[in-house]
């Protein structure tokens, strides 16, 4: 399928198409649509409810964003934002993932800590080159049907992050990730899954 197929409408024939054009393993795509599934039998929040009482969400027209966007071009040099440029020096930074609108366009993480086992990418790589973590930790800490943006999350869920760190190891240097939307309309959907073994430490800056 080409990408034009999945920028546009919230449909489960565009979770396919999205874990298709992704080259999923079967075990994602099933996540995504049971994830759709939920999606659809429930409700929108309403004010009603009270974490949601000073939000009225009726004016959302989801069928106007895109759910998944490409960006034009690599995000190098002058084409990154002054805001991701100024604190996305990886000399300061144990890594740094950045994501522009639905695709990470780079992934660093100083040799020193890779040497250690610890792992810094974006989700879209760790369920390529990590699956066994991935598998039993994704979607463990938030429920898919915790609410209706939840479920709708994890059916178009893009790049975003992976942070894996060994027991006992002490990464003193934060690891970054920013995410920049470039283009009107766009839905942004990045996942992060941060995994810290016993006695570890680790700081993440997600911006």
């Amino acid at each position: 399928m080409s990408a034009v197929d999945i920028t546009h409408g919230f449909t489960r024939e565009a979770v396919e198409a999205l874990s298709h054009q992704k080259a999923e393993p079967d075990w994602v795509r099933q996540k995504r649509l049971d994830a759709w599934d939920v999606f659809e039998r429930m409700p929108w929040p309403s004010m009603q409810e009270e974490e949601w009482r000073k939000t009225d969400v009726r004016g959302l027209k989801l069928q106007r964003l895109a759910s998944f966007t490409e960006p034009n071009g690599a995000a190098q040099g002058g084409d990154l934002p002054a805001e991701i440029s100024a604190s996305g020096d990886v000399a300061e930074r144990g890594g740094l993932v950045i994501q522009r609108d639905s695709m990470t366009v780079s992934n660093q993480l100083q040799e020193e800590l890779r040497r250690q086992g610890v792992v810094f990418c974006d989700l879209d790589a760790a369920v390529r080159d990590y699956p066994e973590l991935v598998r039993r930790y994704f979607q463990t800490c938030v429920p898919v049907d915790f609410n209706r943006f939840s479920a709708l999350h994890n059916s178009f869920w893009s790049g975003g992050s992976f942070v894996y760190v060994p027991k006992g190891a002490d990464v003193t240097l934060p690891l970054q990730a920013s995410f920049w939307a470039s283009k009107p309309g766009a839905a942004m959907f990045p996942h992060t899954l941060v995994i810290a073994d016993r006695d570890s430490r680790v700081t993440y800056i997600d911006q």
